[in-house]
């Protein structure tokens, strides 16, 4: 049977979907606590690099090389966002001019925060940085980039920074069925230091079974849920359990 090769090959997991050629894997690094701008890349000398399979690990899933110009019409972008039932999408320009108060907006973003939600970017251009906490509370830093697809998991300490270019457009922004739009700033508030997420002591999202029910429970019990049959079985049985 012959090979579709015009769609990107996955780093991580999609129902229905193989992999169809071999793609680079996004770039990812623990976040070096030096004086540089937080805009700057932060790495160790050497750099202490991070696997795809250690970022799924901690509930990080990533699509890498997917075709950005005429994405409405990208099939295989348009297979995720069916398969894991997303339903709202919006593009915005993080950029001096373009994101009106800029300068606070962007401080908002470096702070550390969570969803209720599953926080899906999908770049069109540009580079920025993901920063998520591993299991023992430290940095790691993922470069997004255009092309590139990020879902970090419900419950997930996180926060956003532009390169040096001050330029990305895009992360489709896309937000799973019935999820609420609240967030949570400021770690002092919701967890103890160096604790990485939701549950802490979880090593995954499908290792604790309580943090499963807590986290299934936040997403069903949202005043704002209406979710078809088909996507709340997809979020009962995967939102927490993926990778």
């Amino acid at each position: 049977m012959a090979v579709d090769t015009s769609t990107p090959a996955l780093t991580s997991a999609i129902p229905h979907t193989k992999e169809t050629k071999k793609t680079l894997p996004i770039k990812a690094w623990y976040y070096n606590e030096n004086d540089d701008h937080p805009s700057k890349p932060h790495q160790y000398s050497p750099n202490r690099e991070v696997s795809t399979d250690h970022l799924q690990k901690l509930g990080v899933l990533t699509w890498t090389e997917i075709e950005a110009d005429g994405y409405e019409q990208n099939k295989f972008l348009n297979k995720i966002k069916v398969s894991r039932c997303y339903s709202y999408e919006e593009v915005i320009t993080v950029a001096p001019g373009k994101l009106p108060n800029f300068e606070a907006n962007t401080k908002k973003f470096f702070m550390e925060h969570l969803h209720d939600h599953e926080e899906i970017r999908f770049i069109l251009d540009g580079i920025g940085y993901e920063d998520v906490r591993d299991f023992d509370g430290q940095w790691i830093r993922i470069e997004i980039k255009k092309g590139d697809l990020i879902v970090l998991p419900p419950g997930m300490y996180h926060r956003f920074i532009l390169d040096e270019k001050k330029y990305l457009k895009g992360g489709l922004r896309q937000f799973s069925a019935g999820a609420g739009a609240g967030v949570a700033a400021g770690k002092a508030a919701h967890r103890r230091a160096g604790e990485p997420r939701l549950g802490s002591g979880s090593k995954s999202y499908g290792s604790n079974q309580s943090v499963r029910e807590l986290l299934y429970v936040l997403i069903i019990s949202l005043p704002s849920v209406s979710l078809s049959g088909k996507c709340a079985l997809y979020i009962k049985e995967h939102v927490w359990t993926s990778p």
